[in-house]
């Protein structure tokens, strides 16, 4: 079953949180280059390596206090998300195993999939997609 939503992109939750969150805007910029531009172009790839620093360094601050509404907020969450697609998508088994675990816990700590209500259901629909693309790979995720 695929659940989609109709959404304007320029109205979308997310774009908003681009322009205002910025571990979320760094790890968006990561996914760009380091998708579109193989490491060994210097050039995109120092960019790529910026990017994931960054986000990385930023995700590292929030996580230091799981209390704060920072760790667990819906930018956070899709961060880790993202990292774990991009982590998926390189090849790099151990960072992907790592940001699911992180995203894991971060979903328990909201209360679960059912008290994730933030922008109009749109997260708990990236987390189910996540799930549904991970699940058949990673039985663990279902914990």
């Amino acid at each position: 079953m695929e659940i989609c939503l109709k959404v304007d992109p320029a109205r979308a939750p997310w774009f908003g949180c681009l322009l205002s969150d910025e571990i979320f805007l760094h790890s968006i910029l990561f996914t760009a280059y380091a998708c579109s531009h193989p490491v060994s172009e210097e050039s995109q790839g120092s960019l790529a390596l910026y990017h994931c620093a960054t986000t990385l360094g930023l995700l590292r601050e929030r996580l230091a206090d799981l209390e704060s509404k920072d760790a667990t907020s819906d930018a956070t969450i899709m961060t880790v998300i993202t990292l774990a697609g991009v982590a998926e998508y390189l090849g790099d088994r151990n960072a992907a195993r790592n940001h699911r675990e992180g995203l894991s816990k971060m979903v328990s700590l909201r209360g679960g999939l059912p008290a994730m209500n933030g922008y109009s259901q749109m997260l708990r629909t990236k987390v189910c997609r996540f799930v549904m693309n991970y699940v058949p790979c990673y039985p663990e995720i279902n914990r």
